[in-house]
């Protein structure tokens, strides 16, 4: 084989290598949440769960904690999932959020019984 039609060859081979990628960056976790409970689930109960965070951060006055996973595929579209946790000053969870676009998710949260309504306001005034 000649130099020539090996180099070739060897693109080829990288292209198709390419084209079949797929990349992942974070650690993949449950999207359940319905396990944190504010003012009640701890650092050491998020770490015993999900282990040590993707990044680590300071807004507005509280520690946080975000645990993330990108899914970059070549021939699909990218998804990613966010859960990013506030820290009161006693470890406890003061808040969170949430964000996927993965399919699964994305149907889960937009039909859903998950998604919590307000209780219709009553009046008061009337007996």
């Amino acid at each position: 084989m000649s130099s020539k039609n090996f180099f070739s060859s060897l693109k080829v081979l990288f292209a198709l290598m390419f084209l079949s990628s797929c990349v992942n960056i974070g650690n993949n976790f449950s999207s359940e949440t319905d396990w944190i409970i504010k003012g009640q689930t701890s650092k050491k109960d998020v770490l015993m769960l999900l282990g040590k965070p993707y990044k680590t951060g300071y807004s507005k006055g509280m520690t946080t904690w975000t645990y993330a996973h990108y899914d970059y595929k070549a021939w699909e579209k990218p998804a990613q999932k966010e859960l990013k946790i506030y820290w009161q000053d006693d470890n406890l969870v003061k808040s969170y959020h949430f964000y996927s676009s993965f399919p699964s998710d994305v149907k889960k949260y937009s039909d859903n019984k998950a998604v919590a309504k307000k209780p219709a306001n009553k009046d008061k005034t009337s007996r």
